[in-house]
């Protein structure tokens, strides 16, 4: 009930809950077993679109929300038994403009690309997983490397250990390969915007 938006307030043994407006839905009294409980009564149902007094917005839902124009062509061509001749309707549906509703694409590249192994890492923290490992860790900092898209994975007990894990990281990684770790792309997450990790990134040089 929260998730829509209404309030759930609980004052001594009695329950409140309000829409967004501040209109009471319902008012309950606890129960001796702790339990608020409340029979809800099912309203009818009722098709609003029925009783639209346009006939063109009646069919255009009825149809799919098909255009106006071919709404009315079937009706003078009598394509459809039942459909009466319309005159196009000068509204516009909001339901139809936002489904039509073009959005921008998606770039095929990234503006940066590397062109050699450890110029550009991506790295991102993921967690708390469930269950954690047999020794206490809760989460993993997955590094990637963008022109090999190579990863290592470093597993962590809390996200705070994440600094220490990256210079152990680098310090194995740079020996193994003959490579300077250039660029370092996050999520911008706390634990990579701490002190400790920015003057690091900026004595090794990494951007």
């Amino acid at each position: 009930m929260t998730k829509d938006g209404n309030k759930v307030q609980m004052a001594r043994d009695t329950m409140k809950v309000s829409d967004k407006s501040g209109k009471i839905l319902m008012l309950v009294k606890r129960t001796q077993n702790r339990l608020y409980k409340i029979t809800l009564k099912t309203s009818k149902q009722v098709c609003l679109l029925t009783i639209l007094e346009d006939p063109a917005w009646l069919w255009h839902a009825r149809l799919g929300h098909v255009n106006f124009h071919d709404l009315k062509m079937m009706g003078e061509k009598k394509l459809a038994v039942g459909i009466l001749l319309l005159s196009r309707s000068n509204k516009s549906c909001e339901t139809c403009v936002i489904a039509k509703h073009a959005r921008s694409p998606f770039q095929n590249q990234a503006n940066f690309r590397a062109e050699k192994s450890l110029e550009l890492l991506h790295a991102v923290i993921c967690g708390p997983i469930t269950p954690d490992t047999l020794i206490g860790n809760k989460y993993f900092m997955l590094i990637v490397d963008d022109f090999t898209r190579w990863m290592w994975v470093c597993v962590l007990v809390a996200k705070s250990d994440s600094f220490q894990a990256f210079k152990k990281f680098k310090s194995l990684v740079e020996n193994k390969t003959e490579y300077k770790i250039g660029m370092l792309r996050t999520n911008r997450g706390g634990e990579f915007l701490s002190t400790k990790f920015t003057h690091f990134c900026e004595k090794e040089g990494i951007e």
